[in-house]
């Protein structure tokens, strides 16, 4: 009924859909505003579920009594969905074979789904599946070439989509990663109290849609967590779809290929839940949603109407709640379509006064994140320091800009044409962008709005990549923010790039069979190249340092957790074991500094994003578990006891545990994978 309100001349599939996302992303500011506000409790959320229902009845009011019938009516768009393609005698068969393939894959991932600590998911998943995701990707192409599929020329897409980005969420049965563990727990803990104490500024709109969504559901807020990344995103994909069709009067099948390049995109922003990937899918609904107002913003044809300018900004504010390092240079993106989306007056003055906006608006956006940046290590303990050292030596910037060198050819074909798709996927996207925008810029001037929102996003990597130094970070996380600003520029880009492929689609359906059979096949191969890449790696040309907690891990901390009892202790271990004690446990207890020149509390456990325990872990390592250093973690914290855990597959891991066997008070083993050791005074 919202998407009846939204777009009145839409069918009704379409209408229920962009209505589904009115809600989400309204539930997400408006729970993001309660918290703030107040909390989370049953009370508020029950409140926030009734505003949809009672924003229905605002409508119903404003615009007459309405039946149930006139809402499900649909009104037909025009008669270019009746348009097929060739072969569509082949459309039956492709899609049975098409829809096998795709459950096949799904259930791959389930017979691979392991509790142990791995380093990759492809450890643990048969290679064959890539074999199968190849195949579904060419029987995508062909089901949606094929013209039979009609208004479901979009289901396609997310079906091959669904087993590409749900690996991680079904292979790791415990979790991936160290962030999302901190996450959950905090949801765990808003949905038990209402709030989680202090109240930060950021994150809070992925905590207030999931606590929602589990007491709406039912279900569990961390197993909704693990899998709400994907599933937004394969809920966006239609979107994609739906304003390439708007935009362009496509048809539904040429619509449905040009979306099936985005999968060739870099995926590893959504296939793990954390408020950056949510925040990445709402800016990517927000670039899909701003297309048929750059394009047709004047149409008067209601099947090119563009959507409503709140609905944009709607997005965008639940994209900025979640994270404002997507938010805050996307609403410089929002300002500048709403900008372009306006009828321009006819005089020179207002002209110029137009152009100087956008000027305006690329150049605050450009500082934005890094003038953020500064201004909150001000007004906290994150310290963020420009060198200066970089300023004054342009060349020092661009040696800050280059990545490490990735060898791409060790004559091992499949893997060789994969970290080749990784080496020129970027040129690739910006070439495709390029002329994309210069093709819609023909249409309409106003689509120069996406390069505006691509200088924005690379000026912010840029920016935070070379100027600004991280310290409070570890090393090896110093440019994460960058590089997260890097992957939203190249979702700016998406929407020009994915037009550039439907006119190269159109200009194949001119061409013989082969040369479109071998056009499926290499866009096939890039899209399984890069359900690869998504995920860590472990080969000769890439290996992936982290590991998975493990079920042995969650062992080792309830252990840990039943012999200390009521005794202060501190643990010492790696990021796997910290993140399933923060999974079991929450944030139970911190420690007071005793280091006079850091006195900030301590976590009971290492935290690899920072905090003074992680080091003293590490020279706990170095030193092979001496009790010197147990007793030196004992006086910095106050604690009574130390444990001391060793994982199997940690380095030197048997010189460590033989030599800390003879200095803890007691040892134990779990499963002779995480071997724990008591210090106490």
């Amino acid at each position: 009924m919202l998407g009846r309100a939204l777009l009145p001349g839409e069918k009704f599939m379409w209408r229920s859909y962009l209505g589904l996302l009115v809600i989400l992303s309204g539930l997400t500011v408006a729970g993001a505003g309660a918290y703030y506000l107040h909390s989370l409790n049953l009370t508020a959320i029950a409140t926030l579920l009734l505003l949809p229902p009672l924003a229905v009845m605002m409508l119903e009011n404003r615009w007459g009594r309405r039946g149930l019938a006139s809402w499900l009516k649909s009104t037909p768009i025009t008669d270019r969905d009746r348009q097929t393609g060739p072969y569509r005698h082949l459309a039956w068969p492709f899609a049975a074979i098409f829809i096998a393939l795709s459950g096949y894959a799904l259930a791959l991932l389930l017979g691979a789904a392991t509790a142990e600590a791995v380093r990759s998911p492809w450890d643990s998943v048969p290679r064959v599946f890539f074999v199968v995701i190849f195949l579904t990707a060419v029987l995508a192409l062909g089901t949606i070439g094929s013209g039979l599929m009609g208004h479901l020329s979009w289901l396609p897409a997310v079906a091959l989509a669904a087993p590409i980005v749900l690996v991680a969420a079904v292979v790791y049965t415990v979790g991936l990663g160290f962030d999302p563990f901190i996450h959950q727990s905090t949801e765990r803990t808003i949905a038990a109290v209402g709030v989680m104490l202090p109240k930060t500024l950021y994150y809070v709109g992925q905590y207030a849609l999931v606590t929602i969504l589990a007491k709406f559901q039912g279900l569990p807020p961390d197993r909704l967590d693990q899998f709400l990344a994907p599933l937004l995103f394969l809920l966006a994909l239609p979107l994609a779809y739906w304003s390439l069709r708007r935009s362009f009067g496509w048809s539904r099948r040429l619509a449905g290929l040009a979306v099936l390049p985005f999968l060739a995109w870099p995926l590893a922003p959504f296939v793990m839940t954390t408020p950056q990937a949510v925040a990445d899918i709402f800016a990517v609904m927000v670039f899909f949603a701003a297309l048929p107002a750059l394009t047709s913003p004047d149409s008067a044809d209601p099947a090119e109407a563009p959507l409503p300018t709140w609905f944009l900004v709607l997005l965008t504010a639940a994209a900025a709640v979640v994270h404002p390092l997507a938010g805050i240079p996307l609403a410089f993106f929002t300002a500048a379509v709403l900008l372009a989306a306006t009828t321009p007056g006819r005089g020179i003055l207002h002209r110029l006064s137009r152009r100087a906006a956008f000027v305006l608006l690329a150049v605050i956006g450009s500082l934005a994140v890094p003038a953020v940046f500064l201004l909150n290590s001000r007004l906290s303990t994150a310290d963020v320091a420009l060198k200066l050292d970089v300023l004054r030596s342009p060349t020092a910037i661009i040696e800050n800009l280059k990545g490490p060198e990735i060898v791409a050819r060790r004559f091992q074909p499949a893997f060789d044409a994969a970290y080749a798709w990784r080496e020129i996927r970027l040129p690739v996207i910006f070439t495709l962008g390029a002329a994309g925008l210069w093709l819609m810029c023909r249409r309409s001037r106003a689509a120069a709005a996406y390069a505006t929102a691509t200088a924005i996003f690379l000026a912010n990597f840029i920016l935070l990549k070379t100027v600004l130094n991280f310290s409070f970070l570890i090393a090896y996380e110093r440019s994460y923010y960058a590089d997260r600003l890097l992957d939203l520029g190249l979702f700016a880009l998406a929407p020009p790039a994915l037009y550039a492929c439907g006119r190269l689609f159109e200009l194949a359906d001119r061409r013989p069979m082969p040369l479109r059979i071998a056009l499926a096949v290499l866009l096939a191969g890039l899209i399984t190249a890069s359900t690869y890449l998504a995920y860590p790696r472990r080969d000769l040309y890439d290996s992936s340092r982290g590991w998975s907690t493990s079920a042995a891990d969650i062992a080792a901390v309830r252990l840990i957790a039943r012999d200390a009892g009521e005794e202060k202790f501190v643990v010492l271990a790696n990021q796997s074991v910290s993140a399933a004690a923060i999974r079991e446990f929450g944030f139970r207890r911190y420690f007071p500094s005793a280091d006079p020149l850091n006195a900030e509390p301590l976590f009971y456990y290492p935290l690899p994003t920072g905090g003074r325990l992680y080091a003293e872990f590490e020279k706990m390592n170095s030193g092979l578990g001496q009790r010197e250093q147990a007793e030196k973690v004992m006086a910095l914290t106050g604690a009574e006891s130390v444990y001391f855990v060793v994982t199997n597959y940690w380095w030197q891991a048997n010189k460590i545990i033989l030599s800390a066997k003879r200095q803890a008070d007691r040892f134990w083993s779990v499963n002779n994978k995480d071997f724990v050791f008591r210090y106490g005074k």
